[in-house]
């Protein structure tokens, strides 16, 4: 039976390092990706001392990524500071012990987000990678694998978050067909529809969540599932406790 391995700490703003830790240990060792943003236990201009507390207080979690929100192929910025900012995010995971970081497109096409991925792995050493997510500009498999695609370095990857592939109607075998030779991991979660975007818990909304079980399954992926409540943007959800809870249910009474 297949079983949830992570959460996106989206999920528990209000958290602190240790109740990030000690949500991960009371659901079963989950695997944490840790979101870098204001108001985070990780965030930018952080000291070398408060960096190097923090990594002790998550020095028993398992981190799956530090999951920043660098723009990969955002026009308004140029190409040293993309490539400055994921070399910095790279610098950070190692820090912590995370064996990757996600990025963002947050832009059109393919030649420049892959140009500056290909800049920034020039600049750093093979312990870190960079995971694209299905997300915004790049939410389908197929625009995803384009750019790792053109990247072609086995230190990048993809990270199927099931939502947005589905709210813009790609098929989930035509994303994971794309996704397959990159895929690291894989994002689950719940909406209504794809014009109604509030999350609800797993198995309450529409997303054809078993049917991307199955795939996974007939592909033999034995990769970890992570779910992304994102309370952040959505406070009057229920905590993150609850959803961990609500989604370990739902994949037992799915035979997962």
């Amino acid at each position: 039976m297949r079983r949830l391995g992570a959460f996106s700490t989206l999920g528990c703003p209000e958290l602190s390092a240790e109740g990030i830790a000690r949500l991960a240990r009371d659901h079963g060792d989950l695997g944490v990706e840790l979101r870098a943003a204001a108001g985070t236990p990780l965030n930018d201009g952080m000291s070398a001392t408060a960096l190097a507390e923090l990594a002790d207080e998550l020095r028993a979690t398992r981190l799956l990524s530090v999951s920043t929100y660098v723009l990969i192929a955002d026009t308004a910025a140029d190409d040293s500071d993309v490539v400055e900012g994921l070399l910095t995010a790279i610098d950070l995971a190692r820090a912590l012990g995370a064996p990757a970081i996600r990025v963002f497109a947050g832009g059109e096409g393919t030649a420049l987000p892959a140009r500056r991925l290909r800049s920034a792995l020039a600049g750093t050493g093979p312990d870190v990678e960079i995971l694209l997510e299905t997300h915004d500009s790049h939410s389908t498999g197929r625009s995803v694998a384009d750019v790792l695609d053109a990247v072609g370095d086995a230190r990048c990857g993809a990270i199927w978050d099931v939502a947005h592939p589905w709210a813009v109607g790609e098929r989930p075998e035509h994303t994971l067909e794309a996704l397959w030779p990159w895929l690291r991991y894989v994002q689950v979660k719940d909406e209504p529809s794809p014009t109604e975007r509030t999350p609800v818990l797993l198995g309450e909304g529409g997303i054809p969540l078993e049917h991307m079980l199955d795939l996974l399954d007939d592909r033999g992926y034995s990769g970890v599932l992570s779910l992304e409540w994102e309370r952040a943007w959505h406070p009057s959800i229920p905590p993150l406790g609850d959803a961990l809870s609500a989604a370990e249910r739902w994949l037992e009474s799915a035979g997962r």
